[in-house]
């Protein structure tokens, strides 16, 4: 991938800031993952519709969908509040 691309840097930040979020979750609900958290089964970020985040603990896992668009604008306007709801949303169900 062409990280000098502005579109693709700006989806790479977004996913980046987005795995930070939920591993900032994960420590308020007391739990760790056991494995990185992983984008589109580490496939390449592209322009897909849709991207999926996988994040496991205790051997559970769960996906969250993430519209291209909120990871281009994260975090800004765009889906932010949606962003941070669906990854708070899992990480309650892998804290369970």
């Amino acid at each position: 991938m062409n990280e000098e691309n502005p579109i693709e840097r700006q989806r790479l930040d977004g996913a980046r800031q987005i795995v930070d979020f939920a591993r900032n979750q994960a420590g308020k609900a007391g739990i760790k993952f056991d494995k990185e958290p992983i984008w589109n089964n580490g496939d390449a970020m592209r322009g897909q519709v849709n991207h999926i985040l996988r994040l496991s603990v205790y051997g559970k896992t769960r996906d969250g969908e993430f519209p291209d668009e909120w990871l281009k604008d994260y975090p800004g306007v765009v889906g932010t509040e949606r962003t941070r709801e669906t990854v708070r949303a899992m990480i309650r169900e892998l804290s369970q």
